[in-house]
């Protein structure tokens, strides 16, 4: 969501983190072996016709992303627990024929898992910066709050909303 972009954004922005190189250059192949089997389409394509450089730039934030919120877990000592691992498996599966199947593809598949897993905690870690942060609502068009490139760092300080009295 925008949000979670926001505060992942506002993290990186306060953070001035040093990114192994190693990490990066995994991440990389991570992503660039992702991008072969999701669009490959059965075609002979290998990881390796990519180039790493395609990805390095998303694959450094992805890595100091993984670094601040990982840092912010740790401090906080934040952990999942299994309720809001399932409640986030059947939204997901609500939107499906069969929810069930859905539900038991998840459950038993760990790499899927993991990822739900993942989600949960950056929920947890939204939620904490949420509570701790300050937090300026700004009013925006519709074609800006659906917007995937919307800059979110451009903000000019807090708008008051105009229906707030003061």
């Amino acid at each position: 969501t925008k949000v979670k972009g926001q505060v992942r954004d506002g993290l990186l922005a306060i953070h001035d983190v040093s990114v192994p190189k190693a990490l990066v250059e995994e991440e990389a192949a991570r992503m660039r072996n992702q991008m072969v089997q999701q669009y490959g389409g059965g075609m002979k394509i290998e990881p390796d016709m990519l180039p790493s450089e395609m990805f390095a730039d998303q694959a450094k934030d992805r890595v100091k992303a993984s670094l601040v919120l990982g840092a912010v877990i740790e401090k906080y000592e934040l952990t999942v627990d299994e309720e809001k691992i399932n409640e986030l498996i059947d939204k997901i599966a609500d939107d499906y024929d069969d929810p069930d199947q859905v539900k038991n593809y998840y459950r038993n598949n760990e790499q899927e898992l993991s990822q739900i897993k993942h989600i949960a905690i950056e929920d947890l870690v939204v939620e904490l910066v949420l509570k701790t942060a300050s937090v300026t609502t700004k009013r925006v068009g519709y074609s800006e709050a659906v917007s995937r490139e919307a800059d979110y760092s451009n903000n000019s300080g807090p708008e008051k909303d105009p229906d707030e009295a003061d």
